[in-house]
């Protein structure tokens, strides 16, 4: 890696950043790519590829939280590494910084708008609602939004860790959030523990298809959303499913699996 005032330059396959690592830093690509993966039981799983103009690492301009995935260069790469003070500067000279991060921030809102309004709609219909989430600021923006309709718990936790009693679940859902799970076979045999006997896991997923890159990037392949209800499988579910669905421009993938009674 070769650095400048904020621009950084790294080699190809070198590592920005580590999966675990404590982020304090947000990153903006100026030239070639990134890959985005995550280590799980079955391997190295890629998330994502990411290019000119892509922000990632965002979330650490508002808390210093553990780094979810490891990114790698794909190619030589350059990017603008900003801290939240670097950030602020970097706005007063250059707005189209601020652009691209309001981009991804409003990814990350769309994510979370739908859990909430699932989570509020379940509520309504008088079931009793957990949310988990391990960040604190996501938290945070949950409680926010969900205070007037009640009816919703949030716990600080984890897919690996989920603060619920045994059996204690009779429908759990993940929302554009299983390819973040660092360990995928540690999270179903959580869902399975937090389950009734008779109770149904649900994961969505956005489609996307091989070879994407940026926004489009994120999510889940045909072969990996089958590839999540073989390990349910293995996690000892039964019933594993796997729907497509269209929604606005988007495709969507559904992977469901039953605990049986």
């Amino acid at each position: 890696m070769k650095d400048g005032e904020l621009g950084r330059v790294y080699a190809n396959g070198e590592a920005i950043c580590r999966e675990g690592e404590k982020g304090e830093v947000m990153y903006v690509v100026q030239s070639g790519k990134v890959k985005i993966t995550k280590h799980t039981s079955s391997g190295e799983l890629t998330l994502a590829t990411l290019g000119s103009g892509d922000i990632f690492g965002e979330m650490a301009l508002f808390e210093s939280f553990p780094r979810s995935a490891t990114i790698r260069a794909k190619d030589d790469l350059e990017c603008l590494a900003l801290t939240e003070w670097d950030f602020q500067s970097e706005l007063r000279a250059n707005p189209g910084v601020a652009i691209q991060l309001l981009k991804a921030i409003a990814r990350r809102l769309r994510d979370t708008n739908a859990e909430l309004a699932a989570a509020r709609e379940a509520a309504r219909r008088g079931a009793q609602v957990w949310g988990v989430d391990p960040a604190p600021v996501m938290l945070r923006l949950a409680r926010l939004l969900t205070v007037r309709g009640g009816g919703v718990t949030w716990l600080d936790g984890a897919a690996e860790a989920l603060p619920l009693p045994d059996a204690a679940a009779t429908v759990l859902w993940s929302l554009a959030t299983v390819h973040h799970w660092p360990d995928l076979a540690g999270g179903l045999a959580e869902a399975f523990r937090g389950l009734a006997r008779g109770g149904r896991l649900m994961a969505i997923e956005r489609r996307r298809g091989p070879g994407a890159t940026g926004a489009a990037s994120v999510g889940w392949t045909d072969e990996q959303a089958q590839s999540f209800a073989d390990s349910c499988v293995a996690a000892g579910f039964v019933d594993p499913h796997v729907a497509t669905r269209h929604a606005g421009r988007k495709d969507y993938l559904i992977g469901t699996a039953g605990r049986s009674g």
